[in-house]
């Protein structure tokens, strides 16, 4: 993964010349990552939420766009508490922001307990037996260390169950080890009419009458824009954050950080009646020019995105056709042949034209699964 920075100048001009270095380096495919506007979409969430901390989703390597880089951001702008998947994501940030804290949703398991002690990491306990673990633990050390509880209120994935924290001795647990918290996750909080948000609230804030004098943390992305009694002590926001959407069917509030740029490696006549790609799913209906790109999955571009894709040339929008491949797609250049196209050339497909949201329609998918699919094989840039 290489990365740069540039002067901090956001303008027209600094983004065409940072495209005309990038077309003439040796690099194919590029991703320029907007740090400034990272910040940005921090505040806008402060001031959604300002009765609570902000505390990051900045697991799967910042969804695929730079976990040092981004938290750093996010650092300077005052972020001290962030959230990982992964034992190993935590151990990597935490050398870098040790005053920081790092949470953990996987929560700890037998081989990685030393690790969590070692480094200061908070475990989110999701079932008894690891509450039973942090407990064992924290008494062979006789040493305190804080954990975040997290109890399943209707997305049935981690979390105690509701019949569990029926049973759940929490005057044992405040006695063994410090309980910074209580959290659960919205599975619907995209759609504010859905009656599953106001039934995981209630059976909440259930949870929150047991223990209340323990912070509290319940909203996603979504969440924060669904109403502020979902709010409470902390949010975790993701990937509002990085430019999605959070509000699917109204304008999206965020700003964009990432565009991304492939180069065009070759440009070809076809005929009438020529197939282009794998399995020849598109046919060229009279003679075409095509160009063939250096992006196809491996980089990020999921198949489903073969002949319904578009990217970005000139002014134009450029139908993909026919299967994207490992590692090219081609595109239709007939319509742009006037501007003269050329080997090098720089096609956009994501950014300024093609927005998170039109990029994830046509392949079928979410904003985050279009983030975390990205590969480190293209260039990285980080403008501040």
């Amino acid at each position: 993964m290489q990365m740069a920075e540039k002067p901090n100048s956001h303008d027209t001009n600094t983004l065409n010349s940072l495209l005309l270095d990038l077309k003439e380096s040796a690099f194919t495919s590029f991703a320029i990552i907007d740090l400034e506007n990272i910040k940005k979409n921090y505040q806008i969430l402060a001031q959604k939420a300002p009765h609570s901390i902000i505390a990051a989703a900045v697991k799967a390597d910042a969804y695929g766009l730079g976990d040092i880089e981004v938290t750093e951001m996010l650092y300077e702008e005052g972020a001290r508490h962030f959230f990982v998947a992964t034992y190993e994501e935590g151990v990597t940030l935490k050398k870098y922001f040790k005053d920081s804290n790092i949470y953990v949703l996987y929560g700890p398991q037998e081989g990685n307990c030393a690790g969590f002690k070692k480094h200061n990491l908070i475990p989110v306990l999701n079932s008894l037996d690891q509450v039973r673990l942090w407990i064992d633990e924290t008494t062979k050390s006789r040493k305190d260390y804080p954990a975040f509880l997290h109890v399943d209120t209707g997305m049935n994935r981690l979390g105690l169950t509701q019949e569990e924290f029926k049973i759940f001795d929490t005057k044992k647990i405040m006695y063994s080890f410090t309980l910074q918290g209580i959290m659960s996750h919205l599975a619907c909080a995209e759609d504010p009419k859905n009656p599953l948000n106001q039934i995981q609230l209630d059976r909440f804030l259930n949870v929150k009458e047991k223990i209340p004098e323990i912070a509290a943390s319940f909203a996603n992305s979504a969440g924060i824009f669904l109403d502020p009694k979902y709010h409470f002590d902390m949010v975790r926001p993701g990937i509002a954050l990085y430019g999605g959407n959070p509000t699917p069917n109204l304008p999206n509030p965020m700003n964009n950080i990432l565009q991304l740029y492939a180069k065009i490696l070759q440009i070809k006549k076809i005929n009438k009646g020529d197939s282009v790609g794998y399995n020849a799913t598109f046919v060229a209906p009279h003679a075409m020019t095509i160009g063939i790109i250096a992006y196809g999955y491996a980089d990020g571009l999921l198949r489903s995105a073969s002949n319904r894709g578009e990217v970005y040339y000139k002014g134009q929008y450029l139908k993909i056709l026919g299967r994207v491949s490992m590692d090219l797609m081609a595109v239709d250049l007939t319509p742009v042949l006037s501007m003269e196209p050329e080997i090098d050339d720089l096609v956009e497909l994501i950014g300024q034209h093609l927005s998170l949201d039109k990029v994830a329609d046509f392949m079928g998918t979410i904003h985050h699964e279009v983030l975390t699919s990205l590969r480190d094989r293209m260039y990285r840039f980080y403008m501040k």
